[in-house]
């Protein structure tokens, strides 16, 4: 009958071979035993994530500063390019009329181009173009010549000033042979119809800077140029001596 009890204790060492080391392996164990392995950092310094960026909401755009400067003169002689416009959103409208360069109320005309009736004009960090035409397309705007613009100097001065009266000459003469073509093409005119292209034509001729016909303007004709900004309002005080 002692062979069950040999049994027994056979079972009972073995059970105590698999569940002590069992049970220590439960135990549990803090950080603090690799502790000098964390710190000679084996795989390298732990780097905090980026916070996502924040969205900055986008405020209303700003409409153009020129959406109230109506062109209405650009003239040409031997000092340069000369730019009128009028500024219609003051009451009553302000004209102005500077060279390239020239600067007023924080209107700086920064470019001109004659033959394309356009102007650059800048106001704090903007650039804006304004024409004789009204809306300009800011595609189709190019480059306009180093001569026309308040900066990028050219390398040699005397070079400049001798290709803008050169430039001027030939603009010149263009303009003159134009003025006999369409005197030529120009049908005779009688009556009323004459009167009314005197009129347009002395209009013109005030609006250029142009000595004017010895013509006297009708009250519509001076409403018009005082709208425009060409001529002073007949009520406004004479400049000061």
């Amino acid at each position: 009958m002692r062979k069950p009890r040999h049994i027994s204790f056979a079972i009972a060492v073995l059970l105590a071979a698999v569940v002590g080391p069992a049970t220590a392996a439960l135990q549990t164990y803090t950080f603090d035993r690799y502790a000098s392995i964390l710190q000679r950092q084996p795989f390298g310094e732990v780097t905090a994530e980026a916070p996502p960026p924040v969205a900055v909401p986008r405020g209303p755009v700003a409409p153009p500063f020129t959406q109230d400067i109506k062109m209405c003169a650009i003239t040409e002689d031997d000092s340069g390019i000369k730019v009128g416009f009028v500024n219609v959103a003051i009451k009553p409208p302000k004209s102005y009329l500077l060279r390239v360069g020239e600067a007023e109320d924080d209107i700086l005309l920064v470019r001109a181009d004659y033959d394309r009736e356009m102007a650059l004009l800048k106001k704090g960090d903007r650039e804006e173009w304004i024409s004789m035409a009204g809306a300009v397309d800011m595609a189709a705007v190019g480059d306009p010549a180093p001569a026309m613009s308040a900066s990028g100097p050219l390398p040699n001065r005397a070079i400049q000033d001798s290709s803008r009266r050169v430039s001027y000459a030939e603009r010149r003469r263009r303009r003159r042979e134009a003025v006999r073509v369409r005197e030529v093409e120009s049908p005779k005119l009688e009556g009323e119809e004459l009167k009314k292209h005197l009129e347009q034509y002395q209009m013109d001729l005030i609006r250029n800077g142009m000595p004017p016909l010895p013509m006297q303007l009708t009250e519509d004709m001076d409403a018009q140029l005082v709208s425009e900004g060409v001529l002073p309002p007949a009520d406004a005080a004479p400049p000061a001596p």
